[in-house]
């Protein structure tokens, strides 16, 4: 079946590691290699690394920290949370595009 779309959403942690989350960040970096992997081959595929969004504790959920903390370890590494509608923007982007791979986040 010819897919119009294939979009998986990463996460920054598998372009820039997260300390203590290697399996989060290696199950990451999969689903980037799985585009570039369908690319190869011809198809349609897109992965978008996002960084944090909003308080979103995804990879941290079972850690024992509550989503504040969270943010603000976040924070003093450098990354910012970005709104829902900016995730929606870079997606909408990303898709219009029709690029392989592209990291959205806020940094410093």
């Amino acid at each position: 079946m010819k897919l119009d779309l294939f979009v998986l959403i990463s996460s920054v942690a598998s372009l820039i590691g997260i300390p203590g989350q290697l399996a989060y960040s290696a199950a990451n970096q999969f689903l980037d290699n799985l585009v570039h992997h369908r690319r190869h081959a011809g198809l349609t595929a897109l992965a978008l690394n996002y960084g944090v969004m909003g308080n979103f504790a995804g990879p941290f959920k079972n850690s024992g920290h509550d989503a504040e903390e969270l943010v603000e370890f976040n924070m003093m590494r450098g990354l910012f949370s970005m709104s829902l509608p900016k995730v929606l923007t870079t997606l909408e982007k990303a898709i219009t595009d029709n690029i392989t791979q592209r990291m959205a986040a806020y940094m410093d």
